[in-house]
């Protein structure tokens, strides 16, 4: 029975390969000659933690019905549960996962990354 909880050890990988020519970034399937890949591991979301993003992320629409806004929602995501990344700067030193540096971030990496940890999470709601 403990499969129904979550282990805090447990780290949710994520690859995105890419490639970037005249400032365009190029997302790719799968490795390439020449391609790079951002690896991200992310903590699985427990109930307790989905029900925090959820609630934080919920904004009350004009006809006063809750509704989830996705893009505060998938920047929470990335905020809370992004543990560590294979990013370095130029000298080749690890660049530490924060909420400054994921906020740097180019927007298709960032959107890439969380739309993957969504899919191999299962779910987040």
């Amino acid at each position: 029975m403990n499969s129904i909880f979550v282990d805090e050890k447990e780290r949710i990988e994520v690859a995105i390969h890419f490639m970037e020519s005249e400032g365009k970034i190029e997302l790719l399937d799968a490795p390439r000659q020449g391609s790079e890949a951002l690896v991200v591991k992310f903590k699985r979301a427990s109930f307790a933690m989905s029900q925090q993003l959820m609630k934080a992320n919920s904004v009350t629409s004009a006809s006063g019905e809750q509704v989830v806004n996705f893009m505060q929602l998938q920047n929470s995501l990335l905020y809370a549960l992004a543990d560590e990344w294979n990013v370095k700067d130029a000298a080749g030193k690890p660049v530490p996962i924060s909420e400054e540096n994921i906020s740097r971030m180019r927007v298709e990496l960032a959107r890439a990354v969380i739309t993957k940890y969504i899919a191999l999470a299962g779910s987040i709601f």
